[in-house]
């Protein structure tokens, strides 16, 4: 279980006193008081929301009110507690990675490039004949953020040695979010009909269910290398487009290209913005299926 804190408005302010693993003995009646104290703080953490427990995350905001820094660990149950600076460090380490260049956001020439996203939404819409295509479209660019946060997870599950950083785009309030819903839209039908996709562990759990095999075969675990931050902008975007008929193709070809070519992070800690450029960031909509049909390329 991970590491999780009495409430702010509990009987104790001390932030020091974190609960940690605890035996299997000792669980249940642990839930059981954690329970009581969100009740008696009149907190309504008990619901899950998000893939994540309302108790968990009661846990990350009162370490944060403490002054410390949650870092998820990337496939294990389980957090890093680290001060700001240390976390000013990862950060530092993140962005070093052949994957991003710094880049202020001043070097852009963003009202250019604002005019080219207009003029493709109202292609698309004209394509589908619908006026709120273009609309839905263009909607994000009057409240969504040019740059996505960083998020970080650790990569704990590896050896000893080779432990790293997941580097998370946190983009899903962007001001290109209208157009990577759209490419989403497109993609979703060519990426179920995959014969190796699987769209969740539900998905693969019910696909081995229905497998019969003996005692012979053999399962293997293959790990592919930089999977989502693979190939430029300009040939992920024409690969990808490729499985499509035009009108369709083209019009994802530049959907495409306009959302790799201009993926911006930003952090609290760092001073500069940074410049995603190698596949589709960790945690926008479109990078999972973007990575699965660009792996789809015989070259």
């Amino acid at each position: 279980m991970p590491l999780i804190a009495r409430p702010k408005q509990a009987h104790s302010r001390n932030c020091t006193h974190l609960v940690g693993l605890l035996e299997d003995r000792w669980t249940n009646h642990f839930i059981r008081v954690l329970l009581d104290v969100a009740e008696a703080s009149k907190f309504l953490f008990t619901r899950k929301s998000n893939n994540t427990f309302g108790l968990l995350e009661l846990a990350v905001r009162t370490l944060h009110s403490c002054g410390h820094v949650v870092v998820q660990l990337d496939k294990e149950p389980g957090f890093v507690i680290v001060t700001p600076s240390v976390y000013s460090e990862m950060e530092a380490i993140a962005m070093s990675a052949r994957y991003y260049i710094a880049s202020p956001l001043h070097a852009a020439n963003f009202n250019s490039i604002i005019s080219v996203y207009r003029r493709l939404a109202r292609r698309i819409g004209v394509h589908h004949d619908d006026v709120r295509v273009e609309h839905n479209i263009n909607a994000s660019l009057e409240f969504g953020m040019i740059a996505s946060p960083i998020g970080l997870t650790v990569k704990s599950h590896k050896p000893v040695g080779e432990q790293s950083l997941r580097t998370i785009h946190k983009g899903y309030n962007t001001s290109f979010a209208g157009l990577t819903r759209w490419v989403q839209k497109i993609l979703e039908p060519k990426l179920y009909a995959i014969p190796w996709y699987y769209k969740d562990s539900f998905s693969v759990r019910e696909a081995l269910l229905e497998m019969h095999v003996n005692k012979s075969v053999a399962v293997a675990k293959i790990d592919l290398k930089d999977s989502f931050l693979s190939g430029r902008s300009h040939h992920i975007s024409i690969v990808v487009a490729a499985v499509f008929e035009n009108p369709v193709r083209s019009l994802l070809q530049e959907a495409l290209f306009l959302l790799l070519e201009h993926q911006y992070v930003v952090s609290n800690t760092l001073s500069c913005t940074y410049k995603c450029i190698y596949g589709s960031g960790i945690g926008l909509l479109t990078s999972a299926s973007v990575a699965s049909l660009y792996f789809l390329c015989p070259c």
